[in-house]
């Protein structure tokens, strides 16, 4: 399953959706990642959160001092995939690598 979403400053950005993994791709250089305290090894680093300039900010669920963090829902900006959630980001190059929660 293969989708886009415009952002707003009308960049295009691509999802498709591969197995248990949703490739993201079409975002510029300009973008934010995150991840958990102590985590801090790049390429293969599970990030929690990615946020491209002009958006979508998209969270992984989480554990953040024992209280549970719900994630970002896939349908609060891709209707079509309501209910998917992420549970880590890897990034590589401009590709984006959105585990899903089994």
């Amino acid at each position: 399953m293969k989708t886009e979403y415009t952002n707003r400053y009308r960049d295009v950005i691509t999802f498709e959706k591969k197995d248990n993994v949703i490739e993201m791709t079409g975002f510029t250089e300009h973008y934010r990642v995150g991840g958990w305290p102590g985590e801090t090894e790049m390429p293969n680093y599970k990030f929690s959160m990615i946020d491209p300039s002009g958006g979508p900010y998209i969270t992984a669920q989480a554990e953040w001092h024992g209280e549970e963090m719900g994630g970002t829902d896939m349908g609060s900006f891709l209707p079509e995939w309501a209910g998917l959630k992420i549970e880590y980001i890897t990034v590589e190059d401009k590709l984006a690598k959105l585990h899903l929660c089994h």
